[in-house]
């Protein structure tokens, strides 16, 4: 089902920044512009909700490697196949991931990326670039090819980012690293602290809580431990500091999950998917670039191995694997993959919350998070009903 009607009025359970009520959520020319809570001022409603339903702000993936058989570093299609088809999840607004490749190809594939992004109508938001690597850990590389992988040092920022990249994750503690991450902020970009050996007084004594996140915390970088405590400790101890984390419960454990959010009471702390090209594909082995990547029933990894390739989370599953392993309260799940990326990103007073004045990104799932509609600027442009995008 797809509407172009700029005028919507949404009746309902509504999640809101601070708490979860029924109310009507009215919508004028893709912003939401009025929000009535007194029953008894309600107008008749183009859309209402069942009452297992709820409305909730469109979700957001800050870090997304790919989806549906593209990859956004090797395939140049990848922006508007991701793009076109993450709705059905929810998913209003993304920051594609391109991981590590040779310095002197990022630019060129940047632009290739944009040129074949043309189907913006029904799309979801393209916030920016998140570039993770090439300066990375090869003790924690993962994924990442080691051969790619250089010193901060040998990276002149500006032959590698372009206008459109938001985010550069690091791994601080190389030769450079702390410079490389001051310079991206100087910049202008979000730093990412991934995929790193970094020590845990160090990552304290540079933290900048304006522009740094910790990247997927409990991976790409050591266990904590009772002497060390390392990045995860860092995340752990300083709710202040903003950090994000594969809520899959394959990369993270319920019980290190439910760790994570009660040390920080839920503060700046957001979902990523982290997804794979191999996100929304049957399961079996694809060919994804040069490399084979299984797609599981949970899970992604190289053919033949244990390694993780990104996994096939989405941002639905993710927000209800938090509800459900901290019990946490609806909205708090619902701003988890949301509002909370939205303020990292320096972008909430546009998305990620119902309030007077946002974009009307939105979406409706039920009971168990599976999503039924989603709206991008005032337009349904995914309706389980008819299977419509």
């Amino acid at each position: 089902m797809n509407t172009s009607s700029p005028n919507v009025l949404i009746e309902g359970n509504v999640s809101l920044p601070d708490r979860t009520e029924y109310c009507q959520v009215s919508i004028k020319d893709g912003i939401i512009c009025d929000i009535v809570f007194d029953r008894q001022q309600f107008s008749t409603s183009n859309i209402s909700l069942r009452s297992d339903q709820i409305l909730c702000p469109g979700f957001i993936d800050p870090q997304i490697n790919g989806g549906f058989g593209k990859e956004f570093k090797t395939d140049e299609d990848a922006f508007a196949v991701v793009a076109n088809n993450i709705p059905r999840y929810g998913v209003t607004s993304i920051v594609p991931t391109i991981t590590t490749k040779r310095i002197a190809d990022y630019k060129r594939h940047i632009s290739l990326l944009k040129r074949n992004h043309t189907n913006l109508l029904n799309s979801a938001r393209i916030l920016g670039i998140h570039i993770e690597g090439p300066a990375l850990n090869p003790e924690k590389k993962g994924a990442h090819p080691r051969d790619l992988l250089v010193q901060p040092r040998e990276i002149d920022l500006f032959e590698i980012i372009t206008p459109d990249v938001l985010i550069f994750t690091l791994a601080p503690e190389l030769d450079g690293g702390w410079e490389l991450a001051d310079k991206c902020i100087k910049s202008g970009l979000k730093v990412g602290l991934g995929h790193t050996l970094s020590d845990y007084d160090d990552i304290v004594r540079h933290f900048n809580t304006d522009s740094m996140h910790i990247v997927h915390v409990y991976n790409g970088m050591p266990d904590l431990s009772g002497r060390k405590p390392g990045v995860s400790g860092a995340a752990l101890n300083n709710p202040d500091y903003y950090a994000s984390v594969i809520a899959d419960l394959v990369h993270v454990h319920p019980a290190s999950l439910d760790v994570l959010w009660k040390s920080r009471n839920g503060c700046n702390l957001f979902g990523i998917s982290d997804g794979s090209a191999v996100l929304g594909l049957p399961t079996g082995v694809h060919k994804i670039g040069d490399r084979s990547i299984e797609r599981l029933e949970d899970r992604a990894v190289l053919e033949a191995t244990n390694t993780l390739v990104g996994s096939v989370l989405t941002m639905n599953i993710a927000a209800r694997n938090l509800y459900r392993t901290t019990g946490c309260a609806l909205w708090q799940a619902i701003n988890f993959v949301s509002l909370n990326a939205a303020k990292y990103l320096g972008m909430d007073d546009q998305i990620g919350s119902i309030t007077v004045g946002r974009n009307a990104d939105l979406c409706v799932i039920d009971n168990n998070f599976e999503v039924n509609l989603t709206i991008i600027n005032g337009v349904i442009v995914y309706d389980s009903s008819s299977n419509a995008h």
